[in-house]
């Protein structure tokens, strides 16, 4: 995971099913909200909040629909840069 003052970019590995199909969702508050379904294992979260603390997680779901949500991972956005 990286994240800047603006912007973070998350990355999931990992997840199989014995279909070889999974999608993923992504949420920065604590799975308050989700991104829609998606195949890629990447999101990046844009338009931030300068010196916030945020409350990253996914979850993968497979053929059968089964959902999995990861553990919570807190991150704070750096603060903004000096004009």
């Amino acid at each position: 995971m990286t994240v800047t003052d603006v912007k973070a970019d998350l990355s999931v590995s990992g997840a199989s099913d014995d279909r070889g199909y999974v999608q993923y969702s992504f949420s920065k508050d604590n799975g308050a909200t989700w991104t829609a379904y998606q195949d890629s294992s990447t999101h990046s979260f844009t338009g931030l909040t300068a010196s916030t603390a945020y409350q990253f997680r996914h979850r993968v779901k497979d053929a059968a629909g089964n959902v999995t949500t990861g553990t919570a991972v807190s991150k704070s956005t750096a603060a903004a840069p000096e004009a």
